[in-house]
């Protein structure tokens, strides 16, 4: 058998592998042909079309070498060329489609016709068009960019033109035609105006960019000026229906003034006197400016026009008797308006008063000034110009061990400085002397250096002293990195300076100074690096941070310097301030490392610390703990010791400034102080300024000056500046290197997140604990504020994230499970199976109990240690865990041992609960991953999905990035825990509180944003049109009604009936507009669309909770995070989008929800207009109320229905005959071809009619056809067959057929459907088309609130949900909203409703598992059956209402009662 198979296997090898070589030679000889049969010789011919009554141009093509053949389907065209075929034309054209084929000079008349054709194509084959019309596939009909682009490629030739059936050759001129007005003298002081052409034999076609004018056989393009000028005065003498106009004098005199100007070369005055144009013709316009300033420096022009020798000042209000041009003098007063100058109507004159004004004007307006007119200016005025600052030289020197800075040629006046950089720092973008003249302000090197420097003065530069700035020498670096900045600037520098800086910016890449011999350890070159950079600083007497990845090696730096020391002069003792975890570590090191140090521990009771801290001048290092130096600190400040070093390890404990630990330690005496910490930086930057107030106090300033300089602009503004000048400041005094960088020889490390579910009865306990902590928060804050309120918080999140990790932490008598206790005890049992150990690391040592004993059941070794373990015992437990192979487990409390212990014994580290600061994580983890680890180590979170654990994960991956961004080149900053963390962290979202987000404005989503407004919360409502259309929508109001204007039927026999009356007792906004605004449609329920849209519009536009935004959602790629997602992260989402959802809305949906797109088609059926209905056979009346009775007389019957007019249906009977003939035309019709995976996917309910046909000769007649009911005025008798016209607008003048959805092309639907009587002379307004209709697999996705699974933010309505039909709609924008609102209250509690309901029984279709999943509208099917059986159907969907009915009752009461508990709990 095994031998059969692998036969099997090696032939099917064999045949693939040919099939693979078939391909490729296939593929060589199809190259081969293209190469011999390519041609190079076609051409392709436009021939444009103009309809001048429509004003429509559209263009033909054809293609060929001698012989042209006419491209009958464009998108056929398009198609071969996207595909290189070879193909056929008539009996001398054969080629590839290749764009190679096609001579030079027609490539970019096929760019044309592909780009054109490749759209018809997508179009038509989608069939997104509802009423409009599909484009013809044999032309193009051009748009007004379409007319831009093609003139543009046939410009300066000549083109075939057929003008109203008429061939002509049409000469596209790049150029405006030469069309002038002769301006002539008539007798009486008149005037005559006569144009060249004749003002009806041209016509106007409008581009995007371009006017175009057909006119004599030529096709010109003119600009935008040319129509607003002599196309404008055309189309009056057009309107007009004249070719001239007569003028008297005063209307001559305004023609020259303020028409003439504009069309100068377009008007003739050869026939004109002289003295005519002497006087009415308007000499050049010559402007004089004269600036000065007044006392007040404010600028003062006077102005003087000039027509030849005449000159006057057009402010004052004179008579001239020289002609004037208008146009010309009001564009010269526009400018000094728009400029900003006002009227100084005493002096006659123009007054400048604003500074900004006058600075916009100095620095660039009065250069445009100068282009146009003649400026004259008094030389106070040339004096006072806008200048900006260049420094020409600075000198640096250090004297007395402080930095002082020559400021004496920065070319600003020194007693301006102060006043000049106060500006700048407010970023004005000038500064005005007192003299009146300007300095700019705007981006200039000295500016910014200055700025820089102004950072370190209180005063900024009003105490300058001669011209010279004095700082702190630590200052050195950062001054050096300024000055790096400057260009051109000749700087000066002192030996003591540069040595200095020479020693402290040296590449730490070399090692130059030598390690104490004594140090009894061989340093690896970073920690060689190490030592010497913290010995340079030193030497100048700066601190600095030693911020190495955790693991490195920190303490044998530090150890070397201070041996180093020692060894030299050694008659100071140095401090090491650590945690009292880590004494005995240190004192272990420095054993190990230096054992001829003298070393102490401060440690035991106050009376044994106090007899040590007398005895520390007879040591060379001193260790103590945080906790005993705050004990212990009086002593320390009665000794007065001055310490040579002080190392503060560990750092992060004293980043809060207002603790115990930084006040003490910062009391301490010492010349030279350095910080070691992995993690300078974990919540905020505030930590960062308590560590540089120890190691160099000042250097950052006081905390104020820090937070409003640095910390507000890069924390809450994102200022790169600011960011950028503080990396500056602290690059110098901050050493830090990672594990990946130095130890190369480092094994992996690989971090997994392992999530698990609650089980049943541990999320019961979780929610309702949650549901109570909402509750508590909302009233605590409201009462006492954030603030106020941090005990209580962080109480109700520990009782959260206890429950994650077991309930009966707190619970006693809690007697279920823990699935993460589960979990990790099966994740040890694997662990240790595979010869692994491993660290667990709990917040909880609690927990351990509960661990220990699963521990011991399941016979696994283990040791514990936490914070009651004696420090003494610590090491002998460290040592014993990493030499000993039996022991497996070692459980270690996060706070206890997450540092100074090394524990490279183990390769597998497990956080048991999250903490909320990653750092310590990373800390626990590094006891295993450091030095002397040879193994990979693998990390495991265990995270409870759905629950705070989740919410601390992300707080801490956003954390994490602090201290990367602020020691690299990153910008991101968050502060401590927020108001909006605390939020997210019991899942509400950072918005929840202002507003819901409804997206989408059809019937689901109008009726959602009325349901959340009406209860007092704000919706921001987007909507995409206008800014983009579907295609089948083209009115801009909300809800608007497409595909039918009828909402079916209002019985309550009937689904759809009995589903609008469950929505009118839930107060449904859509349902009540759609009563009001029925037509006439029987016992359905019609609607007049645009009446509809437009009330839906009106009601929602007047809600004052409601913000309507005209924008698609949806980014045009995919990103990292996409708009939707981002909404969600925000706040409450109601996506409420149909069948047309944009392609960029919809790929966002796909992407969070990881499915495929579904999608079916269905179609809408014809319009027709009501004068063109034979009405001889067409008859009003409305089912069974027709009919004519059995036995009733003709006559009597004929008497009857005669008075049924203006019914809600015309009917349009047919006999056998007919009927059958029409049914064999339209089995047999031609359709619009859909694609294969397309064929599948029709939606039964709106089957297309001819589809539907072909299931049988009968099928229509006992569907939309039948004729039950009806009698046939023209017999007497009962029709064979019945087509039904149905109302569709207000006036009446419209009808849709009824059951007619249908995918015919256009052409066969007008053929076919006019053999029906009394359709023969049919006007077909609208054709019916094929659509798409997009939707979601809402069974896998959707709860039966519509809210998405997989983010509890978002919730879909609408169509896209599949439910199928305007009622079914509207229905689910009420439920999700319904449900949106409980989530946005906090109220824990959801809105379902019964199946029994037909509400109800539609949410739980579309969110019960089905394989077979298709849209549905309503139907009674989806009910449960009733206890009896009922035959009669109509009494069976009668008390399926009358249930359905009670059962909502209930429910109504209940939504009340809920409603009245919460709507004032708001947080």
């Amino acid at each position: 058998m095994l031998e059969k198979e692998e036969n099997f296997k090696e032939k099917e090898n064999h045949r693939v592998f040919k099939q693979l070589l078939n391909n490729f030679m296939q593929s060589e000889q199809s190259s081969k042909f293209e190469e011999e049969n390519i041609s190079k010789n076609i051409k392709i011919v436009p021939k444009f079309f103009y309809d001048s009554f429509k004003k429509r141009l559209k263009v033909e093509f054809r293609i060929g070498e001698k012989q042209l053949y006419k491209l009958k389907n464009l998108p056929e065209f398009y198609e071969k060329m996207l595909n290189n075929e070879v193909y056929q034309y008539g009996a001398k054209l054969n080629f590839i489609h290749t764009t190679e084929s096609f001579e030079k000079e027609s490539q970019e008349i096929l760019s044309f016709l592909l780009k054109y054709a490749e759209i018809i194509k997508y179009s038509n084959e989608m069939n997104y068009t509802y009423y409009r019309n599909n484009f013809i596939p044999d032309n193009i009909l051009l748009s007004n960019s379409g007319l831009d682009d093609i003139f543009e490629i046939l410009k300066n030739k000549n083109v075939a033109f057929q003008i109203n059936g008429v061939e002509k050759n049409i000469y596209f001129a790049d150029e405006e035609p030469e069309i002038f007005f002769n301006i002539t003298e008539l007798e009486g002081n008149k005037f005559k105006l006569k144009c060249n052409i004749d003002v009806f034999s041209y016509d106007i076609l409008q581009g995007k960019k371009y006017i175009y004018l057909l006119f004599s056989d030529t096709l010109y393009r003119c600009d935008r000026k040319f129509e607003n000028t002599i196309l404008n005065i055309l189309e009056t003498l057009r309107k007009n229906y004249t070719n001239e106009i007569i003028m008297d004098e005063k209307e001559v005199t305004n023609f020259f003034a303020m028409i003439a100007p504009e069309i100068e070369e377009s008007v003739v005055t050869d026939d004109l006197p002289k003295y005519v144009k002497d006087k009415y013709i308007p000499q050049k316009l010559g402007v004089k400016i004269y600036l000065d300033y007044d006392a007040n420096n404010n600028v003062i022009a006077d102005i003087k026009f000039c027509y030849g020798k005449n000159e006057f000042n057009p402010l004052i209000n004179q008579s001239v008797d020289f002609a004037r041009n208008m146009i010309k003098e009001n564009e010269a007063l526009n400018q000094f308006i728009k400029t900003g100058f006002m009227l100084d109507r005493k002096n006659a004159r123009l007054i400048l008063a604003n500074d900004e004004k006058i600075y916009q004007f100095l620095s660039e307006e009065i250069e445009d000034y100068m282009k146009k007119y003649e400026v004259l200016a008094t030389e106070t005025f040339k004096k006072k110009e806008i200048r900006a600052p260049q420094m020409k030289s600075i000198g640096v020197r250090i004297e007395n061990n402080l930095l002082q800075i020559d400021l004496s040629q920065i070319g600003i006046e020194l007693s301006d400085l102060s006043d000049i950089m106060e500006k700048y720092k407010l970023k004005k973008t000038f500064h005005r002397l007192k003299d009146g003249s300007y300095i700019d302000l705007k981006q200039n090197e000295t500016l910014k250096f200055l700025d820089d420097l102004n950072l370190d003065m209180d005063n900024g530069f009003t105490n300058l002293k001669d011209g010279v700035i004095t700082l702190q020498n630590y200052r050195s670096l950062y001054l050096e990195r300024c000055l790096k900045n400057l260009n051109n600037v000749e700087v000066t520098k002192d030996e003591a300076y540069k040595n200095m800086v020479e020693s402290l910016e040296t590449e730490q890449k070399t090692v130059q100074m030598e390690i104490p011999e004594n140090l009894n350890a061989s340093l690896r070159t970073y920690q060689k690096i190490g030592y010497q950079w913290l010995k340079t600083l030193d030497s100048y007497q700066f601190g600095g941070i030693l911020a190495d990845d955790m693991g490195l090696g920190k303490t044998i730096q530090v150890i070397a310097v201070i041996l180093d020391y020692v060894n030299k002069e050694g008659k100071m003792p140095s401090l090491v301030v650590c945690p009292s975890s880590l004494t005995l570590n240190w004192l272990n090191e420095t054993s190990k490392f230096a054992p001829s140090l003298k070393v102490c521990v401060i440690s035991g009771n106050a009376t044994e610390r106090a007899k040590k801290i007398d005895k520390i001048p007879q040591y060379d290092l001193v260790i103590t703990s945080y906790d005993s130096l705050k004990r212990d600190i009086e002593i320390y400040e009665e000794k007065a010791y001055n310490f040579r070093y002080m190392i503060a390890d560990e750092a992060q404990y004293v980043k809060n400034n207002n603790t115990q630990n930084a006040k003490s330690i910062k009391k301490i005496l010492t010349q030279t102080r350095f910080a070691l910490t992995g993690t300078p930086i974990e919540n905020s930057l505030s930590e960062l300024w308590s560590i540089f107030d120890f190691i160099m106090p000042g250097y950052l300033f006081k905390y104020r000056r820090f937070k409003e300089s640095f910390e507000t602009p890069i924390v809450k503004e994102e200022s790169e500046a600011s960011l950028e000048r503080l990396k500056k400041m602290i690059e110098p005094f901050v050493l830090r290197r990672i594990k990946k960088e130095v130890l190369t020889e480092l094994p992996d490390k690989t971090i997994s997140v392992l999530y698990n579910e609650m089980q049943e009865e541990q999320q019961k306990v979780y929610l309702a604990y949650l549901s109570r902590a909402k509750k508590e928060i909302s009233d605590e804050i409201k009462v006492n504020g954030i603030e106020g309120s941090q005990i209580k918080i962080l109480a109700l999140l520990m009782r959260l994230r206890q429950i994650c990790c077991h309930p009966k932490l707190f619970l006693q008598d809690y007697e279920g499970e823990s699935s993460k206790l589960t979990q990790c005890i099966e994740l040890i049992k694997n662990t240790v199976e595979s010869g692994h150990k491993i660290l667990l690391f709990s917040g909880y040592t609690s927990m351990f109990e509960m661990i220990e004993k699963e521990l011991k059941e399941n016979k696994i070794s283990y040791l514990k240690l936490t914070g009651q373990t004696k420090v003494a015992d610590r090491i002998d437990l460290v040592d014993k865990f990493n030499e000993d192979e039996n022991i497996k487990v070692f459980l270690i409390s996060l706070k206890a041992g997450g540092t100074g212990l090394n524990l490279t014994g183990a390769d597998v580290v497990i956080h048991y609960d999250p903490w909320w600061n990653l750092s310590a994580e990373n800390q626990a983890t590094d006891r295993t991953y450091r030095i002397g680890q040879k193994n990979n180590v693998q990390v495991y979170k265990l995270i409870t999905k759905n629950s705070i654990e989740e919410k601390i994960y992300e707080l801490q991956q956003k954390k994490a990035k602090l201290a990367d961004n602020m020691l690299s080149t990153q910008n991101t900053f968050i502060s401590q825990l927020s108001k909006e963390d605390i939020m997210k962290l019991f899942g509400w979202g950072v918005e929840m509180k202002d507003y819901i987000t409804v997206i989408g404005g059809g019937l689901a989503g109008t009726e959602a944003a009325y349901q959340i407004a009406k209860r007092g919360i704000k919706v921001k409502l987007y909507e995409m049109k206008p800014q983009k259309y579907s295609p089948a929508h083209s009115n801009q109001n909300l809800a608007e009604v497409v595909c039918s204007n009828s909402f079916k039927s209002n019985l309550h026999t009937n689904a759809c009936g009995l589903l609008k009356e469950e929505l009118r007792m839930l107060d449904s906004l859509l349902i009540k507009i759609a009563d009001e605004t029925a037509v006439p449609a029987g016992q359905a329920l019609a609607v007049d669309r645009k009446v509809f849209s437009k009330r839906v519009t009106e009601e929602l536009e007047k809600m004052k909770n409601i913000e309507i935004i005209r924008k698609e959602v949806g980014n045009d790629a995919i990103t990292d995070k996409n708009e939707l997602e981002n909404m969600a992260d925000d706040g409450i989402v109601i996506i409420a989008t149909g069948p047309l959802t944009s392609d960029n809305l919809s790929n966002e949906i796909l992407s969070i929800t990881g499915q495929d797109k579904l999608f079916f088609y269905d179609a809408a059926a014809p319009i027709i207009e009501k004068d063109s209905i034979n009405m001889d056979i067409a008859f009003w009346g409305e089912r069974y109320e027709q009919e004519r009775e059995k036995d009733e007389p003709i006559e009597e019957w004929q008497k009857r229905i005669q008075s049924q007019t203006e019914a809600s249906y015309l009917n349009l009977p047919m006999n056998k005959e007919e009927y059958e003939e029409f049914w064999t035309a339209l089995v047999n019709a031609e359709v619009v071809t859909l694609h294969e995976f397309e064929k599948k996917e029709i939606f039964e309910g709106c089957m297309p009619i001819e589809i539907m046909a072909k299931r049988g000769k009968d099928t229509l007649r006992f569907g939309p056809l039948k004729p039950v009911g009806f009698t046939d005025k023209r017999t007497g008798y009962r029709p064979y067959a019945l087509v039904q016209l149905r109302q569709d607008n207000t006036e009446g003048n419209l009808f849709n057929m009824v059951g007619f959805q249908t995918n015919l092309k256009f052409g066969e639907q007008q053929r076919v459907f006019s053999m029906i009587p009394g359709l023969e002379n049919a006007n077909f307004i609208k054709y019916g088309v094929m659509h798409r209709n997009t939707y979601i697999n809402s069974t896998k996705l959707l709860e039966p609130t519509y809210q998405l699974k997989n983010n509890r933010n978002i919730y879909f309505a609408g169509q896209i949900t599949g439910v199928e039909g305007y009622v079914e709609s509207i229905s689910s924008g009420l439920v999700s909203a319904l449900n949106a609102i409980e989530q946005y209250n906090q109220t824990n509690k959801e809105v379902t409703f019964s199946d029994l309901t037909m509400i109800g029984a539609l949410s739980k279709y579309i969110s019960t598992t089905n394989e077979n999943f298709q849209p549905m509208n309503a139907n009674f099917g989806i009910l449960p059956e009733l206890p009896e059986k009922i035959k009669d159907k109509k009494l069976k969907y009668l008390k399926l209402a009358d249930r359905a009915i009670e059962s909502l009752k209930t429910t109504i009461e209940w939504l009340q009662i809920l409603h009245d508990c919460y709507r004032y709990i708001k947080f």
